[in-house]
Formats: C-alpha cells, sequence, structure tokens
C-alpha cells in the first residue's frame, strides 16, 4: 500500500511550508505499518534538508488546525520511535528513479499530463471500437478530461462537506467513466467542470504576476462557486457574460469558453473582488454572486471587454437585450441591477423590450407592478473599472 498527498503552493520551495503535509504521511505511516512508502507530490522542487532537521522541524510544529490528530501522529513518529522506519519510506522531489511515476509537475503541465494518460489508456484498453477511435480526437480527449474533472471535483466537495461517511474514489468508478460512450458528449458537466478549470487557472497565473497581499473575498467567492450545481454555475458564467449568445445545443467548448473570457476575468472579475469584495451581496444564490453592492447600487462585474468607440454602448446593449428577451432567467438575474462593470465601456443604453414583464409574470406567477415600469425603454448603464473603483472607494 502507498500513501500519497499531493499539495499546490505554487513556487514554496521552503520545506516548513509542507510541515504538516510530512508530518501527516509520517504518521499514517507509522499507523499503518502496511504502507510500503509515502509520497508527497509537488508543483516545484522542495529544498533538500537532512533526516536530523526534519524531525526537529516536526518537534517544533505546533498546528492551529487538525491539533488532536497531529498530537497522534507526533506521540506515534517521535514518542513511539518510528520516525526513521517511516522516514526511510518518505519520498519527495524525485529522488527515486524507480518510481513510474514523477512527484514533482509544475501545474501548468497537469492537464496535458493527464490528456496523455488518457490517450494511454484507450490505446491499451480493448473493448468498444467506437470509444477507443472517438478517443482519438483532440476533442473527444477535452471532453473525457473535463467530465473527469467534475467528477473528481464533486467528490472533493462532498468530502469537505463531511457528507461522505466513507470518503473513498475507487479507481473503478472513474473506469467506469471512461468506458461509457457518452464520455465523449459534451454535457452541462462537462462544459461546467472545463469552466471552473479555466477560472482557477486565470486565477492562479494572476497571483503569479499580480501577488495579492489577502485574497480571502475571492476565496469566499470561490468556495461557494464549488458548490454549485453544473446548471447554476453556467448560469454564472451568462450572467457575467451578458452580451454572449448561447444556447445550450450544439455549442462547443470554444463557445463555452468566450463566457469567461480571459481578459475580461483578469481585469476586471478577479482585481474588484480581491479589491472590493466587501461590498459583496450575501453568497446565498446565482443573483448575488459577483454584484458588488455600495449604498444601494448594484454593480455587475461583467466580462464586457469591448473597446470605448462611438457606437459600442449602442451595440453592447443591443446584445444583452436579446438575450434578456430569449432567457427568462438571465433577466431575473439582470433585473436589479443598476450597472454593469467592463473594461472601459461607458454610457448608458435605452432600448426596447417587450416581453420582459410577461417573461417575469410567467417565471415568477406574480404581478410585477410594484417594480419600475417594464413597458418603458429600459436602461442599461456600463461603467469602466477606473470609474468604478472611484466609486467605491
Amino acid at each position: 500500500m502507498t500513501i500519497n498527498q499531493v499539495k499546490s503552493y505554487q513556487n514554496s520551495k521552503y520545506i516548513s511550508t509542507y510541515k504538516e503535509s510530512i508530518l501527516e504521511l509520517l504518521g499514517k505511516c507509522a499507523k499503518y505499518s502496511v504502507s510500503q512508502s509515502v509520497n508527497l507530490h509537488t508543483t516545484c522542487y522542495i529544498e533538500e534538508k537532512t533526516k536530523e532537521e526534519i524531525r526537529q522541524l516536526l518537534i517544533d510544529y505546533v498546528p492551529t488546525t487538525k491539533v488532536e490528530k497531529i498530537r497522534q501522529y507526533k506521540e506515534l513518529l517521535l514518542d513511539s520511535n518510528k520516525f526513521d522506519e517511516a522516514y526511510a519510506k518518505l519520498f519527495i522531489n524525485d529522488r527515486n528513479d524507480a518510481k513510474p511515476y514523477t512527484l514533482v509537475v509544475d501545474i501548468d503541465e497537469v492537464e496535458e499530463k493527464i490528456k496523455q494518460q488518457i490517450r494511454i489508456f484507450y490505446q491499451n484498453h480493448g473493448g468498444n471500437e467506437q470509444i477507443i477511435r472517438s478517443s482519438e480526437t483532440t476533442e473527444n480527449v477535452n471532453y473525457i478530461y473535463h467530465n473527469l474533472f467534475s467528477e473528481l471535483d464533486n467528490w472533493i466537495i462532498k468530502n469537505h462537506k463531511e457528507q461522505e461517511k466513507n470518503p473513498e474514489l475507487p479507481f473503478k468508478d472513474f473506469y467506469c467513466l471512461l468506458m461509457t460512450s457518452n464520455v465523449f458528449e459534451i454535457s452541462n458537466k462537462t462544459a461546467a467542470g472545463f469552466l471552473k478549470n479555466i477560472l482557477h487557472n486565470y486565477f492562479n497565473k494572476y497571483c503569479e504576476l499580480h501577488e495579492p497581499e489577502d485574497v480571502l473575498h475571492w476565496r469566499n467567492n470561490w468556495n461557494f462557486i464549488r458548490t454549485m450545481c453544473d446548471d447554476d454555475f453556467l448560469i454564472l458564467c451568462k450572467k457575467i457574460s451578458p452580451n454572449i449568445t448561447s444556447k445550450n445545443d450544439s455549442i462547443s467548448l470554444d463557445q463555452y469558453r468566450d463566457l469567461i473570457n480571459e481578459v475580461g476575468v483578469k481585469k476586471i472579475v478577479i482585481p474588484l473582488i480581491l479589491a472590493f469584495g466587501h461590498y459583496s451581496l450575501e453568497l446565498s444564490d446565482v443573483k448575488n454572486i459577483f454584484v458588488l453592492n455600495k449604498d444601494g447600487v448594484h454593480h455587475l462585474v461583467s466580462t464586457i471587454t469591448e473597446d470605448m468607440t462611438e457606437r459600442a454602448v449602442q451595440y453592447v446593449g443591443k446584445q444583452i437585450i436579446n438575450n434578456l428577451g430569449n432567457s427568462s432567467t438571465l433577466a431575473h438575474l439582470l433585473y436589479d441591477i443598476h450597472k454593469i462593470v467592463t473594461t472601459e465601456l461607458n454610457g448608458t443604453f435605452e432600448g426596447t423590450i417587450t416581453d420582459v414583464k410577461s417573461t417575469y409574470e410567467k417565471e415568477f406567477t406574480s404581478n410585477i407592478n410594484n417594480k419600475r415600469s417594464v413597458n418603458e425603454p429600459p436602461r442599461i448603464e456600463f461603467i469602466g473599472v477606473a470609474k468604478i473603483k472611484e466609486e467605491l472607494l
């Protein structure tokens, strides 16, 4: 039996960063004597330390979480003299060339390495010839990867919520998924897994370039996002990109990518949530997330990156109005928004829409005359990211 732990601390090479992980690995090794090896997987190489230096690091470690568990591991290792035996089974930094796998993989390489293994899996396994042939295309491998990513992410969420009494994820579950023909078909699960992965990668890249001091507000939003069902997450993506027309039928992953375009996420969504997340409405549903509220004015953090040209406000406004007319859900999400934040677009669009009122009454089976009149031309106000920073400061 082998015990593995994965830690992604970006570029942290200091072994003190990983002391809790090392202590847990060695503690489990001491507890379960059948363990043949314990492996720490990281995204960068860790500074080398002697056995005695690591022993002292663990002795000095005073945990603030998992206190009772850590105490038990320290007793097993240090008071029962099992440290030497356990340490001999510890592997970090790929120092054992005989290992059939690597322990250090750059975070930017993870996706491609997994896709390589997916291809190898289908090359080495017989069975349904249609499945084998389908796995040979790049698009289908993307579908498979994001289906697997979504399956794993859902398991992690349930595990963290302690919804699983026995937190195990058998390989047979992945095997069954891989050998099912619909793994090659795009679904809401595929799309949601795809977009969550992209959004997470955008944030990691942003942090590498900007090194924000406090990421609490982003983490609060991200933790909420991860608990969303696939349908709600896709609705969220459409909400922050209300100018992008999207349908569920025959849509490709590249078209889904437009919903969270990289420039909009990195120039608007991430920096505003980091800086002004304390103005966010309560994270309770799709309607409130990524909306900043100061003095009763609701600002929707969007991904709109249209340049400030003479006709830009009219052009983007019409796109949004068309989407509102086609989606009662989107109309509901944007109904109480006062300003939509863009990279540089400023101004107010006044247009016409004829079916918003009937859409609301059909969707919510209630009269909305107490709200502002929807028979009048709706006003969509855009505000550039520079100006909203002045408003929120």
